[in-house]
């Protein structure tokens, strides 16, 4: 009796931690994923995103961009954004120029988002003279643009969102927050390394207007990841329409 049960309590740890290893390796993204980047059609140069899993003991990944060049960003400023691994909601974002934060968003509360109830962000805007701080309360999940890269991929690759059709999110946007949608639109045929591919394509929305259209590729060593992102410019710059082509990526 001893002996079973025993055996029993090390086939019960065995099935929990493949349960948990199954969980995590459910959803795969590149560690790296270099873009061409094209303005109204024409190239304008190349930016790259880069993942680093779970970076502290807190279990929040980055994620960051650099060489971008689009929606009021230049080439000499970057993007940062830190992620709760768990539930894929939003810590921190930040805007820096070299080594200098211009611009940071910060959850108030160290926690994710659990589904319950909204979260609370404070915004700083640095200026030649002072600080700006707002406090920005959301009501939904929070995307940003890095994030929504990530979270859109996490969101088709187990089919979820294909499920749900629409899910409602807040979207970072200057010193406030706009409600959109990520509704799936539905599958697409794609070029990618000198391929057809299919992929799963879904749009960012305001109010039922397109603000980003993402087309998610499902590899067949399980990773899952944009090849083409269209951004319209909805700041005030309005600059037209970007595309980030996937020109390669880093597993």
């Amino acid at each position: 009796m001893r002996k079973f049960n025993i055996l029993a309590i090390i086939v019960l740890l065995m099935v929990g931690s493949t349960q948990n290893m199954w969980a995590k390796d459910s959803f795969k993204f590149p560690r790296k994923i270099s873009f061409k980047l094209f303005k109204n059609g024409s190239f304008v140069g190349e930016c790259q995103l880069l993942y680093i899993e779970e970076t502290n003991k807190k279990g929040i990944s980055s994620l960051k961009l650099t060489n971008f060049q689009a929606l009021g960003i230049t080439s000499r400023e970057s993007l940062i954004t830190y992620i709760f691994s768990e539930n894929f909601s939003i810590y921190a974002n930040f805007v820096k120029k070299g080594a200098k934060v211009v611009s940071e968003f910060r959850l108030k509360e160290e926690e994710g988002f659990d589904g319950t109830e909204g979260q609370v962000f404070i915004h700083k805007e640095l200026t030649k003279d002072d600080e700006i701080k707002t406090e920005i309360s959301t009501q939904y999940p929070v995307l940003d643009l890095l994030s929504t890269f990530l979270i859109t991929s996490q969101r088709v690759a187990p089919g979820k969102l294909k499920k749900k059709k629409k899910e409602p999110f807040n979207l970072l946007f200057g010193r406030s927050t706009k409600i959109v949608d990520m509704v799936y639109i539905g599958t697409e045929i794609e070029p990618y390394q000198g391929e057809k591919v299919e992929t799963e394509v879904v749009a960012i929305t305001v109010r039922s207007v397109e603000i980003f259209r993402l087309k998610i590729f499902k590899s067949k060593d399980g990773y899952c990841f944009p090849v083409s992102i269209t951004l319209s410019d909805f700041t005030e710059n309005k600059e037209g329409t970007f595309e980030m082509r996937t020109d390669r990526v880093a597993k």
